[in-house]
């Protein structure tokens, strides 16, 4: 939607320029992986207009430019994403490994993670569907380079890109590599093949071909079809129903806080945040006490020295809180839970390659309640069970690790995959 109104805007339309602003600023703060493609995109396109000498164009997408990097500066300087990064800094950094065996780690993290993530790169629809855009945009944007690429150049470029991108995250993480940093990989690969295609790619050959696919006159069509059955655009519908819930439960947390520090309480504990929506939801306070960004940014909001997150039956309870930060696990009831998201988070409690928390490690039932989180549609459930059985000595299993892989990937182009 952006590219199309910026395309407008280049064409002299105004209304278009400013919406297309206020969309890319909004990208910038919300999330960081669509703000790097559309950041790309607009500082190539602002190159090539300076290049042309047209001075008009040029300013636009410089905006555009500006626009996502000032998004992005506003998200970036946040105190709670402050927090977050100086916190995973010093977990990232904590490596028990001869450099030996952390080069043969990144090595297998490089190889394995930069696979999954070409593999879910090429079963998008979405980068299928722009092909079919490539004759009207060869027709619309003359470009005289002298240079030309051909098509596997491109996906050569892209392929590259992914094992690229993983290799500097397998430095920094090693196989506790975040889902986030593949996430980032995908957003490069995208802007890369939207660029690469749309600027230098003109074979009269290939492009007079697509125009004479049946297919190519329900591009328009294909492309609302992949929009709406995008997860994002159906886990928003999703949350409509979640959503008063998720803002009461928030309600709550809130007069809780309030309640303990009116009352000279500066270590808080508030209810698990259970029903929690796809889209607006970010993540809860940590299940542990421990030097966690969530949590330190979340006490220093209200002003108090500390949160932490209990049961909602013991938030109450002196006692049974001391019993639950001692490590008694027995005070959680995950089978009476039905939000993929929540399970998830319970799950990664007992996970003993995941977090640290005050619990006890059980990894039998950090498998059960991924496997349930899974089953309800968590995709991210499916990438923690392939890493449990590809790197737990006790449970390694290549076959169940190659099977979890797999949904995990065919999993993240269906519609209500969270």
């Amino acid at each position: 939607f952006a590219f199309a109104l910026a395309l407008r805007a280049l064409n002299g339309s105004k209304i278009s320029f400013i919406l297309c602003l206020i969309i890319l600023f909004i990208d910038g703060i919300t999330l960081e992986q669509p703000v790097i493609f559309s950041g790309v995109i607009s500082f190539l396109a602002a190159l090539y207009y300076l290049y042309k000498g047209e001075r008009q164009k040029f300013l636009i997408c410089a905006a555009f430019w500006l626009a996502c990097i000032a998004g992005f500066l506003v998200m970036y300087l946040a105190p709670g994403t402050a927090h977050r990064m100086m916190s995973e800094r010093k977990n990232a950094n904590n490596f028990d490994l001869s450099r030996g065996a952390f080069i043969l780690s990144m090595l297998r993290v490089i190889f394995l993670y930069g696979t999954v993530t070409v593999c879910k790169f090429f079963v998008k629809p979405i980068i299928y569907i722009f092909i079919l855009f490539l004759p009207c945009i060869a027709e619309n944007l003359k470009i005289d380079f002298k240079f030309r690429l051909k098509a596997w150049h491109i996906v050569l470029l892209v392929l590259l890109t992914a094992f690229f991108n993983q290799a500097i995250c397998a430095f920094a993480a090693g196989f506790h590599l975040a889902p986030r940093a593949e996430t980032f990989a995908l957003w490069t690969m995208l802007a890369l093949w939207f660029s690469l295609f749309g600027f230098c790619y003109r074979s009269e050959k290939i492009l007079s071909r697509i125009k004479n696919f049946k297919i190519f006159k329900l591009r328009y069509i294909l492309l609302i079809i992949c929009l709406l059955a995008m997860p994002n655009f159906a886990n928003g519908l999703r949350d409509l129903k979640i959503a008063p819930a998720y803002r009461a439960a928030n309600e709550y947390n809130a007069k809780i806080v309030l309640e303990n520090k009116q009352n000279g309480n500066e270590d808080v504990a508030v209810p698990f945040v259970t029903q929690r929506p796809w889209l607006l939801f970010y993540g809860d306070l940590s299940a542990s006490k421990a030097d966690n960004w969530a949590n330190k940014s979340f006490a220093n909001y209200y002003g108090v020295q500390s949160a932490f997150p209990v049961p909602y039956a013991i938030h109450k309870d002196q006692d049974k809180i001391k019993k639950y930060l001692d490590g008694d696990a027995s005070l959680l009831n995950p089978d009476s839970e039905t939000n993929a998201l929540f399970i998830y988070d319970m799950a990664l409690m007992f996970d003993a390659q995941a977090t640290q928390t005050n619990l006890p490690k059980d990894t039998p039932k950090a498998i059960e309640l991924y496997n349930k989180a899974a089953h309800l549609g968590h995709n991210q459930s499916n990438r923690a069970l392939a890493r449990l059985y590809l790197t737990n000595p006790e449970y390694k299993n290549y076959f169940k690790a190659a099977y979890w892989l797999a949904r995990y990937i065919i999993g993240s182009t269906l519609p209500f995959a969270i």
